[in-house]
Protein backbone atom coordinates (compact mmCIF):
# COMPACT_ATOMS: atom_id res chain seq x y z
CA UNK A 1 0.00 0.00 0.00
CA UNK A 2 1.28 3.35 -1.06
CA UNK A 3 1.10 6.04 1.15
CA UNK A 4 0.45 9.47 -0.57
CA UNK A 5 2.19 12.56 0.85
CA UNK A 6 1.36 16.03 -0.19
CA UNK A 7 3.53 19.39 0.26
CA UNK A 8 3.34 20.80 3.63
CA UNK A 9 1.92 23.95 3.83
CA UNK A 10 4.72 26.64 4.24
CA UNK A 11 3.43 29.47 6.40
CA UNK A 12 5.06 32.79 5.97
CA UNK A 13 7.02 34.09 8.96
CA UNK A 14 6.74 37.92 9.57
CA UNK A 15 9.92 37.33 11.51
CA UNK A 16 12.68 40.18 10.63
CA UNK A 17 16.36 40.54 11.28
CA UNK A 18 17.57 42.78 14.62
CA UNK A 19 18.07 45.99 12.91
CA UNK A 20 14.47 46.32 11.41
CA UNK A 21 13.26 45.67 14.59
CA UNK A 22 14.77 48.02 16.08
CA UNK A 23 14.27 50.71 13.75
CA UNK A 24 10.41 49.72 13.87
CA UNK A 25 10.25 49.61 17.34
CA UNK A 26 12.08 53.26 17.82
CA UNK A 27 9.44 54.60 15.46
CA UNK A 28 6.69 53.31 16.99
CA UNK A 29 7.72 54.72 20.38
CA UNK A 30 8.66 57.93 18.41
CA UNK A 31 5.08 58.05 17.67
CA UNK A 32 4.12 57.53 21.11
CA UNK A 33 6.30 60.00 22.15
CA UNK A 34 4.55 62.87 19.95
CA UNK A 35 0.91 61.39 20.68
CA UNK A 36 2.21 62.10 24.30
CA UNK A 37 2.89 65.95 23.38
CA UNK A 38 0.99 69.13 23.82
CA UNK A 39 -0.20 68.83 20.51
CA UNK A 40 -2.82 66.04 21.50
CA UNK A 41 -3.65 67.67 25.20
CA UNK A 42 -7.13 67.82 26.57
CA UNK A 43 -6.77 71.47 26.14
CA UNK A 44 -6.34 71.15 21.93
CA UNK A 45 -8.92 68.16 21.66
CA UNK A 46 -11.54 70.45 23.39
CA UNK A 47 -12.53 72.64 20.47
CA UNK A 48 -12.50 69.14 18.14
CA UNK A 49 -14.78 67.26 20.38
CA UNK A 50 -16.72 69.44 22.19
CA UNK A 51 -19.36 70.74 19.58
CA UNK A 52 -19.34 66.96 19.01
CA UNK A 53 -20.31 66.40 22.34
CA UNK A 54 -22.64 69.08 22.89
CA UNK A 55 -25.07 68.52 19.20
CA UNK A 56 -24.82 64.51 19.88
CA UNK A 57 -25.45 63.94 23.44
CA UNK A 58 -26.94 67.05 24.12
CA UNK A 59 -24.64 67.93 27.29
CA UNK A 60 -23.17 71.14 27.82
CA UNK A 61 -22.06 71.11 31.54
CA UNK A 62 -18.42 71.65 31.87
CA UNK A 63 -17.77 68.47 33.72
CA UNK A 64 -19.98 66.34 31.09
CA UNK A 65 -17.89 67.37 28.56
CA UNK A 66 -14.51 66.79 30.46
CA UNK A 67 -16.14 63.43 31.19
CA UNK A 68 -16.85 62.40 28.02
CA UNK A 69 -13.57 63.52 26.19
CA UNK A 70 -11.71 61.67 29.19
CA UNK A 71 -13.39 58.36 27.65
CA UNK A 72 -11.98 59.12 24.02
CA UNK A 73 -8.53 59.70 25.51
CA UNK A 74 -8.38 56.73 27.09
CA UNK A 75 -9.46 54.55 24.39
CA UNK A 76 -7.40 55.87 22.44
CA UNK A 77 -4.29 55.20 24.86
CA UNK A 78 -5.63 51.72 25.17
CA UNK A 79 -5.95 51.17 21.58
CA UNK A 80 -2.85 52.86 20.79
CA UNK A 81 -0.75 50.30 23.22
CA UNK A 82 -2.95 47.34 21.60
CA UNK A 83 -1.56 48.41 18.62
CA UNK A 84 1.88 48.44 19.84
CA UNK A 85 1.46 45.24 21.17
CA UNK A 86 0.08 43.14 17.97
CA UNK A 87 3.04 44.72 16.13
CA UNK A 88 5.44 43.72 18.94
CA UNK A 89 4.29 40.35 18.49
CA UNK A 90 3.80 39.82 15.38
CA UNK A 91 5.93 42.34 13.26
CA UNK A 92 8.99 41.97 15.98
CA UNK A 93 8.50 38.62 17.22
CA UNK A 94 8.26 38.80 21.28
CA UNK A 95 6.54 36.49 22.68
CA UNK A 96 3.52 38.38 24.03
CA UNK A 97 3.90 38.33 27.93
CA UNK A 98 7.47 40.02 27.18
CA UNK A 99 5.79 42.50 24.46
CA UNK A 100 3.23 42.98 27.33
CA UNK A 101 5.44 44.12 30.02
CA UNK A 102 7.27 46.41 27.09
CA UNK A 103 4.25 47.93 26.74
CA UNK A 104 3.38 48.73 30.26
CA UNK A 105 7.05 50.21 31.03
CA UNK A 106 6.39 52.23 27.73
CA UNK A 107 3.07 53.19 29.53
CA UNK A 108 4.93 53.94 32.59
CA UNK A 109 7.35 55.96 30.02
CA UNK A 110 5.01 57.89 28.57
CA UNK A 111 3.00 58.74 31.64
CA UNK A 112 6.46 60.41 33.43
CA UNK A 113 6.82 62.34 30.46
CA UNK A 114 3.59 64.11 30.09
CA UNK A 115 3.34 64.25 34.11
CA UNK A 116 6.80 66.32 33.66
CA UNK A 117 5.88 69.04 31.24
CA UNK A 118 3.78 72.22 32.33
CA UNK A 119 -0.09 71.78 32.66
CA UNK A 120 -1.97 73.46 29.92
CA UNK A 121 -4.17 75.65 30.67
CA UNK A 122 -7.55 74.74 29.35
CA UNK A 123 -9.34 76.50 26.60
CA UNK A 124 -12.50 76.61 28.49
CA UNK A 125 -10.97 78.43 31.20
CA UNK A 126 -9.83 81.00 28.15
CA UNK A 127 -12.89 81.92 27.18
Amino acid sequence: MEETHEPAEHTVSMRLHWPLRLCLFVAVVAVIYLLGTSLFSAARMEPLFYPFFRSTFHISTPVQLFYYLSIVRWSAHYLEYFVLLLLLVWLVGLRPFTALVLCLLLAFVDEGHQSARPDFQSIRSQT
